[in-house]
């Protein structure tokens, strides 16, 4: 696996555990989580980080969806999607997976984009350059919380 391919995988990982930082903090569920239980029952028994069957599915479609049980929001659901920057403007980005999914993300004071773990604003940002987004799903719009900047724009 490629250095790059490899780091932006831990970067989800790492990501995935820092988006709780703001929501609090609890273990990965599945999308078919029992919401009967509670963030103090499951956080132990469930794991931190993306599992080897999510990376797998992130590998190979370029997007995941997560449901994480939190103990202030109770189930928040956390998209990651890596894929090839469509458009990006001061409020938002779209980006298209290698499956050709495509999907659009809010941006607000609270995202955190980078590039080579150095901060940068989102104007630095171009079509065509690949990235990361690690978002979590509100009822007003999927909010990113991070955008990675993977490699720049092939000529």
């Amino acid at each position: 696996m490629k250095f790059v391919a490899r780091t932006a995988l831990l970067a989800a990982a790492g990501a995935l555990a820092l988006t709780a930082t703001g929501l609090a903090t609890g273990g990965l569920g599945t999308a078919n989580a029992d919401p009967t239980k509670t963030a103090a029952n499951t956080t132990a028994a469930q794991p931190r980080g993306l599992t080897p069957q999510q990376r797998a599915t992130l590998r190979s479609t370029g997007h995941l969806s997560v449901v994480r049980q939190t103990r202030k929001h109770g189930a928040v659901t956390v998209l990651v999607q890596r894929g090839v920057i469509e458009a990006v403007g001061a409020t938002s980005i779209t980006l298209r997976s290698k499956d050709g999914y495509t999907h659009s993300y809010v941006i607000n004071a609270v995202t955190k984009v980078r590039e080579r773990r150095q901060r940068v604003a989102v104007g630095a940002l171009h079509i065509g350059e690949r990235a990361m987004v690690v978002a979590v799903a509100t009822p007003h719009g999927d909010l990113a919380r991070r955008i990675s900047c993977l490699r720049p724009a092939r000529a």
